[in-house]
Formats: structure tokens, C-alpha cells, sequence
């Protein structure tokens, strides 16, 4: 497929998948994962409660030293803080979950019946090539955000060297995702090994990488005029006091999961469309 195809095979992929946000089912890994980083909200926000203070105080210290235990500073850097420990998630559970959506979306895409719990199943015992296949992306991203980070340095500047520094994270953030946006389905379907799928890279971005990088950007959108708002943080907690902090990433929680939920399923309907034959599923 030539770039043109490949857009219009990811558009119509992301349509398809938008009407099946209907069935509760395929939203199994999806809420697992918005559980666990509400899970991790609720631990951060609430560090010194006695249930989770034995982890988060130690960690609170040890990242951003002995001053971010005193109220308001945790929630001041709740943004900062929870980013921080959504990325390690998403590396893990995140990236055996998306296995477990591709799974899913490949049964609801050929009419088989999707089952959560054999899916969620099927994706454990593969977690270990699911994590290793993701964690390049996880490495580009913290590599090349933290020299942006040193070369623009936007704590230190004016708004537009941190509009920059905002264009160059979503930038990197979306291309390392979409060179590797196939790989789940390569492990999960084709039952390939890490290293295998890796050896896959070349299939994919010849057949798919337009298609992937439409997909990952497009659904990237709803996300950034959060990512603008914590840029405000300063002025919301002049406004509404450090709490809203607390409002900002459970509304980036949501988000994100609607738009995880999309990605998995249309970037399982352009693998199979573009990269793997659909026939072999039984599609049409």
C-alpha cells in the first residue's frame, strides 16, 4: 500500500473501532489499566495515609527530596510525580495489556467471540515478549525528551520555548510509538518471540507506517490541551487552589483511556488489514 492507502486504511480502522466502543467487553484492558493508574493517583495524592505511606513516602524522598512531603509541594508536582510513574506502568502492565486489546479486537474483527479472560490470559503468558518489544519505545522517548529537556530547558524560559519543548515531546513521543505500534499484534498473533518480532520491524513500517504514525498523532490530539493546561499549573492553583491538580490527571486518566482503547483496536484492524492478510483471520 502506498502512504495515501494506508491513511484511509487507518481512518476507516479507527471508525470501525469507535463503533465498537459499545461492547463493555473490549474495554477490559483498557479499565484494568485506568485502574491501576487511579490506583496510583490515589497513592500519590494521599502519600502519608498509613495503607500506601510505607512506599510512597520513601519514593516521594527519594525523587524529589525531604521537602515534597510537607503539604502542598506533592500536589503542586502531582503532574510531574504521576508522569513519572505512569511511564514505568505503561512500560509493563501497559504494554501486556495492549496484547491483551489486540487479542480482543482480532477475535471482534474476524466475529469470533471475544473472551477478556482468555485474552487477558494469552497476554500474560507472552508479558515477557510484550514488555521487551515496547521497551525501545519506552527508551527513544526518555532519551530524546530528556535532550529536549537540556537543549530548550522550558522551566527556565518564556512560553514559547515551552510551546517548542510541548511540539517536540508529542513529537517524539508519537513517532517512537508508531515505529513500533505493530509489534503487540506481531507477538500476540503471529506468535513470534521478542526477538522474532523485532526481526519484523522492516514488514511493518514498509506495509504500515503511515498508517501508524495517522493513528498514533490523530488520537495524541485530545491529550495536549491537557498537557497545556499543566503548563498553567501556576495560575489554576492561584485560582482553585493545589487541588485541581488532582482533577487535571484524573481527566488525563480518562482521556487516555478512551483514546488507548481506540489505538488498540485500530491499530489491530490496520496490522491485519495492511500488514498481516486479513483472510488468515477470517475476516472480510
Amino acid at each position: 500500500m502506498n502512504p495515501i492507502e494506508q491513511i484511509a486504511l487507518a481512518w476507516q480502522a479507527l471508525s470501525r473501532t469507535f463503533l465498537q466502543s459499545v461492547r463493555p467487553g473490549l474495554w477490559t484492558p483498557g479499565l484494568v489499566l485506568g485502574g491501576l493508574q487511579l490506583l496510583m493517583l490515589a497513592a500519590l495524592s494521599n502519600y502519608a495515609h498509613p495503607w500506601v505511606s510505607w512506599v510512597t513516602v520513601p519514593l516521594l524522598r527519594r525523587i524529589a527530596g525531604e521537602g515534597m512531603l510537607h503539604y502542598p509541594q506533592v500536589l503542586r508536582a502531582l503532574p510531574d510525580l504521576y508522569s513519572r510513574c505512569d511511564f514505568v506502568l505503561a512500560a509493563v502492565a501497559g504494554s501486556v495489556l495492549f496484547g491483551a486489546a489486540t487479542l480482543l479486537f482480532a477475535a471482534r474483527f474476524r466475529r469470533a467471540p471475544p473472551s477478556a479472560g482468555a485474552a487477558l490470559r494469552e497476554a500474560g503468558r507472552k508479558s515477557a515478549s510484550l514488555i521487551l518489544v515496547q521497551l525501545p519505545v519506552y527508551a527513544l522517548i526518555l532519551g530524546l525528551a530528556h535532550a529536549l529537556q537540556r537543549a530548550l530547558r522550558p522551566g527556565s524560559s518564556g512560553g514559547l520555548t515551552a510551546l517548542l519543548y510541548l511540539i517536540g515531546v508529542v513529537s517524539v513521543t508519537g513517532a517512537a510509538r508508531a515505529l513500533f505500534l505493530y509489534l503487540p499484534a506481531v507477538v500476540v498473533l503471529e506468535g513470534r518471540s521478542a526477538v522474532q518480532a523485532l526481526r519484523e520491524l522492516p514488514r511493518t513500517w514498509t506495509r504500515g507506517l503511515w498508517g501508524a504514525l495517522f493513528l498514533v498523532f490523530v488520537l495524541m490530539l485530545p491529550l495536549v490541551p491537557l498537557q497545556v493546561l499543566f503548563g498553567r499549573g501556576a495560575a489554576l492553583e492561584a485560582r482553585l487552589g493545589p487541588e485541581v491538580m488532582i482533577l487535571l490527571v484524573l481527566a488525563q486518566i480518562v482521556v487516555g483511556v478512551a483514546t488507548w482503547f481506540l489505538l488498540s483496536g485500530s491499530a489491530t484492524l490496520t496490522y491485519l488489514g495492511a500488514v498481516m492478510d486479513f483472510d488468515e483471520w477470517g475476516g472480510g
